[in-house]
């Protein structure tokens, strides 16, 4: 399918121009790699951007197979394109993005935010320095949400400790998949959500406010975060910090860390071992091991 190489381009004024907008003779850039682009209306296929010669190498239309760098990026970019004309109501159709919880193995939808008015930006860097794929800014400049669209590598966990307070990571296949079908008239299938920000976690996974007061005991956490069976009592006597280290577990099993990956960076933030919080973990009957939570 060459007709979806290039999702859209980029226009006068930076704006966005998709294939059906377009028209010969234009003055169009690939929103890649900054090279110009011309615009095809065949008679049986949809119209489509391609590279004008001469050109040189574009992740977006690799000579080859599309390996992990151009899955990204052309993911990206539909996922870019189908926002685009989704926010400005040239679509009525919204990205679906569907998650797994993986405590309790239900799957569960995340509406995407419709900002008015609104900003979309590629590859934005946020105030503490870190850059996400995709940004959906509103009215003030505030990114409302945050996109990172993974092929291969996870976003590690020193970036998600300083993500806004709402970002989805996406799986690239999916974007690529459900885009192709909304192009072609069908009903896209949901995209894949793999991780995401505590503000998006699932009811079942909900941390309750009692996990924050100091008369909690550890029967809250078990309540939403594992399976009534088999039931493990908490230690007898509760240590210091107990709660905040239960309510920040919660947190860290919604956005997919495992538990020593969890352990080494709340270790690094309270001064503590990681061996000792793998201990209380593991005490709670919220962890299994140091790569699995109960």
């Amino acid at each position: 399918m060459r007709d979806l190489l290039i999702p859209y381009a980029v226009g006068e004024g930076e704006t966005s121009v998709f294939p059906d907008q377009a028209f010969s003779g234009g003055n169009y850039h690939c929103p890649e790699c900054k090279g110009a682009v011309g615009v095809r209306t065949p008679a049986n296929r949809r119209a489509h951007f391609f590279h004008l010669p001469p050109h040189g190498i574009c992740k977006l239309e690799p000579s080859g197979a599309r390996g992990e760098g151009e899955l990204h990026a052309f993911a990206k970019h539909c996922l870019y394109a189908w926002l685009d004309r989704w926010l400005t109501g040239e679509l009525e159709i919204p990205p679906v993005v569907e998650g797994k919880c993986a405590m309790h193995g239900k799957k569960f939808t995340v509406s995407i935010p419709r900002p008015r008015p609104y900003k979309l930006l590629m590859e934005h860097t946020t105030p503490e320095g870190r850059r996400l794929d995709l940004a959906m800014l509103n009215s003030d400049g505030r990114i409302t949400i945050g996109f990172e669209v993974r092929a291969s590598n996870s976003v590690t966990a020193d970036k998600v400790a300083t993500l806004p307070a709402r970002w989805l990571e996406l799986g690239a296949a999916s974007i690529v998949k459900a885009y192709k079908k909304l192009l072609s008239g069908q009903q896209p299938p949901a995209i894949s959500l793999l991780r995401w920000a505590e503000y998006d976690q699932p009811s079942c996974c909900k941390v309750p406010r009692a996990t924050l007061s100091s008369t909690w005991t550890g029967a809250e956490f078990r309540s939403y975060a594992s399976p009534p069976e088999p039931y493990i009592p908490p230690p007898i006597r509760e240590a210091p910090g107990d709660a905040q280290l239960m309510a920040a577990a919660g947190r860290a099993i919604g956005s997919g860390l495992t538990p020593q990956s969890f352990a080494d960076s709340y270790g690094a933030e309270t001064g503590q071992p990681p061996r000792d919080i793998l201990s209380r973990l593991r005490a709670y009957g919220v962890a299994k091991s140091g790569w699995s939570w109960s």
